[in-house]
């Protein structure tokens, strides 16, 4: 997702950016590198280099516009991560919406999943 009003000089830094972030493996396959904000590394494979500037500028606008947060951290309780996300989204919610999604979290989600480990919860446990 490349920004659409750009200039060409700045399509050109764009470019250079995205070629240092980007890189052709010895597959044939292309990958992207991105720093994340906690300073960790990602890195994501793909078969062409259209998906990989795809995902790569989708990962980069999630990271930008301040709502991205990184799921691969799926060490720690969910009471825990559910605690982060309501903080995480409270400047995107209004009183009664973080009232209601607390109320909510605290009557279902917490007594069901607050015990389990965030990569050990299913799809199958959260259909039930």
């Amino acid at each position: 997702m490349r920004p659409s009003s750009v200039s060409n000089t700045e399509e050109d830094d764009l470019t250079t950016k995205f070629s240092a972030a980007v890189r052709q493996l010895d597959s044939g396959n292309r990958q992207y590198r991105l720093v994340l904000p906690d300073k960790s590394r990602e890195s994501r494979t793909f078969k062409t280099k259209r998906e990989a500037s795809n995902a790569y500028w989708q990962r980069k606008a999630e990271i930008d516009s301040g709502h991205y947060f990184d799921d691969r951290k799926g060490n720690m309780p969910f009471r825990d991560f559910l605690e982060l996300y309501m903080d995480h989204r409270s400047n995107d919610w209004s009183a009664g919406t973080m009232r209601n999604n607390r109320s909510y979290a605290k009557k279902h989600l917490i007594p069901k999943f607050g015990h389990y480990m965030v990569k050990d919860i299913r799809v199958d446990m959260v259909d039930h």
